[in-house]
């Protein structure tokens, strides 16, 4: 106890008890919240979700859409992670079932050829399929951090549909969503109008990008239409509970991927700038004198195979330029700085670098922990955009007139399996025995490494069954044969 603390103590013990409770509390703080002359304390005005968000994501966003136009890596991050979770397309599979439980295999089938036609072009411009559609929405989802997508179901006034099927949805980019529109009375919160429990109820999309008042925070009714949520899927990429908008994928590496962009255009320049500079000609000041007989104008000399350099003063020699740009150290730097970028953005290190060196065990170890990177965001988008979709698809389906025979299980409607894209397999064979075993331990089905390998299992089946009639029948024809020939 030292003399202030005594003092304290017999004056009134309450404010000693004060101090030592104060004392306490300044020594138990985490670390990381003390700032030291050694590293710098960062801290922050606003801690809410929004607070955070909200006043960077329309920068981060434009930020984001340059990298994508002007950066390679960063374009080449964004379509590794449109593979790996859309791939060429999300194809469904339907697993409507009777009330024993049993799959109602010809009324998936109907489904299925229904849905086939409906792809071909699925949404409001008639100038995407399915596919496409859904790859665009997850570069938009991952790369401005949401998207947002409007149901069209049913007959609408001055629009046709691409099928029978009386659905199509409209893509929306999130810059038709103000970030800055704010009302508190009406519990409007970044363009979305929530219930009392946060539900998004209305979103206040913008009419056009163009006729925005660019006072910001400030809109007349002319510019908004309140459409219904029940009418908008809203994709974001969120990281809080109470957030509001979602955030690019590159905010954490944004800053990154620009020194990166910056060193290598640097190294690029400087090794053309040393490729250009071949030669010098040097000129020793003992010897050479710049009186009778020396030339004050600038000399080129060509360069060309066996070149002789005849026209030399006194005191002058040649002098070979030796070019060590770009550094050695560029790609052990690039490949590091590389790794960060694929922590942050979640996308494999050995794709988004194409660098495959190693072993089998190596890239396949990497091959599994990826997985369950991707898995994540395949999920995530599954049932934040995909689903949707097809609830609508089986609606419009049964609102066109097709009747679902009286033993279906209504409950079973919406159930289906989406066929995303296949892991890779890096040793065929290896693979392939793994699975044999797995299937014999009676731990995994044919089924499922069917769909692994990108397959609809019924259409394999379905094709195995149809050969192996045909090869049977070829066969018994070649028997026949044979026993002419024997009889005769």
């Amino acid at each position: 106890m030292n003399i202030i603390d005594a003092v304290a103590h017999a004056i009134s013990p309450k404010w000693a008890l004060n101090r030592e409770v104060d004392r306490t509390r300044l020594n138990n703080y985490y670390e990381a919240t003390k700032g030291t002359h050694l590293r710098k304390r960062r801290t922050f005005g606003e801690s809410t979700a929004d607070g955070e968000v909200n006043p960077s994501l329309v920068e981060m966003r434009e930020l984001s859409r340059e990298l994508d136009r002007n950066h390679d890596m960063a374009r080449g991050v964004l379509t590794t992670l449109v593979t790996r979770i859309v791939g060429a397309q999300i194809l469904p599979q339907p697993q409507i079932r009777d009330i024993e439980g049993n799959l109602l295999v010809n009324v998936n089938r109907d489904i299925l050829k229904k849905f086939k036609k409906f792809a071909y072009r699925p949404e409001v411009t008639k100038t995407m399929s399915w596919g496409k559609a859904a790859r665009l929405s997850c570069r938009t989802w991952l790369r401005d951090g949401e998207v947002l997508t409007k149901d069209i179901i049913g007959d609408v006034r001055g629009y046709n549909h691409s099928t029978s099927i009386p659905y199509s949805f409209e893509l929306i980019e999130p810059d038709f969503l103000p970030v800055d529109y704010d009302d508190e009375k009406q519990n409007i919160k970044a363009g979305i109008k929530f219930n009392i429990w946060g539900e998004p109820k209305k979103y206040c999309l913008l009419k056009s990008l163009n006729s925005i008042n660019f006072i910001v925070g400030r809109y007349s009714s002319s510019d908004v239409r309140m459409v219904p949520a029940s009418q908008i899927t809203h994709l974001a990429m969120k990281d809080r509970i109470h957030q509001t908008r979602g955030m690019s994928i590159f905010a954490s590496v944004y800053t990154r991927l620009d020194d990166i962009k910056d060193y290598e255009e640097s190294e690029r320049i400087a090794a053309r700038v040393a490729a250009a500079m071949t030669s010098f000609i040097k000129r020793n000041p003992e010897v050479y004198t710049s009186g009778k007989g020396a030339s004050t104008e600038t000399r080129h000399y060509e360069m060309q195979p066996g070149i002789i350099y005849d026209d030399l003063l006194p005191g002058e020699e040649p002098v070979s330029m030796q070019s060590n740009r770009p550094s050695g150290l560029l790609g052990d730097f690039r490949n590091a700085m590389l790794k960060m970028v694929s922590a942050g953005t979640n996308a494999g290190y050995s794709t988004i670098s194409k660098n495959y060196d190693g072993t089998y065990s190596a890239q396949r170890q990497e091959l599994v922990e990826q997985k369950g990177v991707y898995d994540i965001l395949i999920e995530e988008f599954n049932s934040g955009w995909t689903m949707p979709r097809w609830i609508n698809i089986i609606r419009a389906i049964l609102l066109s007139g097709y009747q679902l025979p009286p033993e279906t299980d209504m409950e079973t409607i919406f159930d289906v399996h989406f066929q995303n894209p296949p892991v890779p397999w890096i040793d065929p064979k290896k693979e392939a025995d793994g699975n044999r075993e797995l299937n014999k331990l009676k731990v995994k089905t044919r089924s499922k490494i069917i769909r692994e390998l990108g397959e609809n299992p019924d259409d394999v089946m379905d094709e195995i069954l149809k050969e192996d009639e045909k090869m049977g029948a070829a066969d018994g024809e070649q028997t026949m044969e044979l026993d002419d020939e024997e009889k005769e």
